[in-house]
């Protein structure tokens, strides 16, 4: 949650839900800004088409005290074998169809 408090060197689980409609959906992979790569996260049980897919990931809060930017973005397979990766900013062109690009989430150490 934007603003969460969370307590410095301690396991915290990350969690939300992803859609990539009729393609299935790969992986979804969560950074920490400014701490490193993209990491999967694990996609949980229920993978059923035109439905959200649930997913979790467990970050080891670091113990330097501060603000933290976290980001999640959902990969899926075309049909044609060609990745669709959630894009890191808004198509204007969606205008406010849906929140489609990645949405950064700061939290607190």
């Amino acid at each position: 949650m934007n603003g969460a408090v969370l307590q410095a060197d301690q396991t915290c689980r990350i969690f939300g839900a992803a859609w990539s409609g009729e393609t299935p959906l790969e992986r979804v992979e969560i950074c920490i800004r400014d701490e490193g790569d993209w990491s999967q996260a694990t996609l949980l049980p229920g993978e059923a088409r035109y439905a959200w897919r649930l997913w979790e990931y467990i970050w080891k809060t670091p113990e330097r005290k501060g603000k933290y930017s976290l980001m999640s973005r959902a990969t899926a397979r075309a049909g044609d074998g060609r990745e669709l990766v959630q894009p890191m900013t808004r198509n204007p062109d969606l205008r406010n169809y849906a929140i489609h690009h990645v949405v950064p989430v700061e939290v607190e150490v």
